[in-house]
């Protein structure tokens, strides 16, 4: 073996302690947020789960006694008389309805939110920090004023209602409140920060000469955004090893 194999080996070897030695580092700095993350988090939800398989104490708390009972009347409920299974129609409406709303939640926040996170993401290094200071502005108050706030918008007096019917748009106001429409535009509001943020995050670390280069080679704007944007995005969360991916490398530097 060549000295220059061998200096090789032996950097390929430090290289290997360093990144265990940094990924060790990372872990323990992280302990403290993954402690709380079970005990606080998780710990309640594990109580949960495995009450839900034990039997309903006569007053109050649970026996400890296995039963499914509660997981089979999520979906189904027992007739009074016979003791009959039936399909429990509330709770199967209650789910669809969740699920939509938060479906429905994510869209409309990530409509909002990539064009939100694309502009900050792509003006200039000092006024990224304005921007991103405006948008959390109205989250340093409480959740519940918020809700109140977003309340006071949507009431059949309220300002909502107000503008359109100045702009002759509607004759008479709308009842939105004590709606899902209500309660989906609650949800879209407080969680849109959420949504603009590891947006930004991703598109700020964005290599724009892709986009550039890929124009130059005739691609449309939704060609753009599927392969390039997207896909780099997904890459960067993945791992490192991005040999094998289907997405365009990097421009050169």
């Amino acid at each position: 073996m060549s000295a220059i194999e061998i200096s090789g080996t032996a950097a390929e070897d430090q290289e290997a302690q360093a990144n265990a030695a940094r990924t060790k580092r990372n872990w323990l700095l992280s302990l403290p947020a993954v402690i709380l993350l079970l005990f606080a988090a998780s710990g309640p939800l594990a109580i949960v789960l495995i009450y839900s398989f034990l039997t309903p104490g006569d007053y109050s708390g649970v026996k400890w006694i296995p039963t499914f009972d509660a997981w089979i009347e999520i979906l189904f409920t027992r007739d009074i008389f016979d003791d009959t299974l039936g399909l429990a129609d509330a709770h199967l409406t209650i789910f669809w309805r969740s699920a939509s709303l938060s479906l429905l939640t994510t869209l409309i926040t990530f409509l909002l939110g990539f064009p939100t996170a694309y502009f900050i993401a792509t003006r200039a290094t000092r006024q990224r920090a304005i921007w991103l200071f405006l948008i959390t502005i109205p989250f340093w108050t409480s959740l519940l004023i918020r809700t109140f706030a977003i309340m006071e918008v949507i009431l059949n007096n309220g300002l909502m209602n107000a503008v359109l019917m100045k702009a002759g748009l509607i004759a008479e106001p709308i009842q939105i409140l004590y709606s899902n429409t209500a309660v989906l535009i609650g949800m879209a509001y407080v969680y849109l920060l959420l949504m603009v943020l590891p947006l930004y995050a991703s598109l700020e670390r964005f290599d724009f000469r892709l986009v550039e280069a890929v124009y130059d080679l005739y691609a449309g704007r939704w060609m753009v955004l599927r392969k390039v944007k997207s896909c780099r995005s997904s890459n960067r969360a993945s791992s490192p090893d991005r040999s094998s991916s289907s997405c365009p490398p990097s421009a050169p530097t």
